[in-house]
């Protein structure tokens, strides 16, 4: 598919265009896949530009003929940073109306980018696996790892791994429920300034109901 996002106005006339490819399937005996790539391209008041890019791709596959379907995943993103935040390019990919509690681990560090990356853009790579043991359990374990796309004069290059497992019981097709445990390991570019870089803790338990 094809996808073009205009994004224009505010206190500085910012005007720029994202735009995308995506391309994706599965097939009848399990493997799953897809793919990404995005630009943007734009200027702003006082000669500021935008020149940024993101990549990204999924590759899975479920044992259909095992009666726990069990599954696993590889995964990876690269959304562009920015080596010099002060020569008046910027180079940070801007994920505008992301859910970024989907796809960029759970315990939401990076909800808001390039904000939340520092604007040294991200690399994220990983996998999952997982099973259902009962029809309405499935189990899974996610592990991502998360680095800067840009390298800059501090030297700092890795924001943290995150591990987390998650089971669902969906007792019937209109309710979903999920409970969450996970751990986050800072990197250097966390840690950097912080006194207490200990490993992070984060439970959830949601209840999703669709009519």
């Amino acid at each position: 598919g094809l996808l073009v996002v205009g994004d224009f106005g505010g206190p500085n006339n910012l005007g720029r265009v994202t735009l995308g490819l995506l391309a994706g399937g599965k097939t009848a005996y399990g493997l799953s896949y897809g793919a990404e790539g995005y630009y943007q391209h734009g200027d702003a008041d006082r000669d500021a530009k935008f020149r940024a890019y993101m990549v990204g791709g999924r590759l899975g596959f479920t044992f259909k003929k095992v009666d726990t379907k069990p599954f696993i995943k590889a995964f990876g993103d690269v959304l562009s940073g920015d080596d010099d935040i002060s020569d008046g390019t910027a180079r940070s990919f801007s994920t505008l109306f992301h859910t970024g509690h989907k796809f960029y681990g759970e315990m939401d560090y990076f909800l808001n980018l390039p904000l939340h990356t520092q604007q040294r853009g991200l690399v994220d790579v990983g996998a999952s696996a997982g099973l259902s043991p009962a029809k309405p359990v499935k189990l899974s374990l996610t592990w991502h790892h998360f680095r800067a796309a840009a390298s800059r004069d501090d030297g700092l290059e890795v924001f943290g791994n995150e591990l987390g497992t998650k089971v669902t019981y969906q007792p019937w097709a209109p309710l979903k429920l999920d409970l969450f445990y996970g751990l986050f390991g800072p990197g250097d570019i966390f840690q950097a300034g912080v006194v207490d870089n200990k490993i992070e803790h984060f439970i959830y338990t949601t209840a999703d109901v669709g009519f």
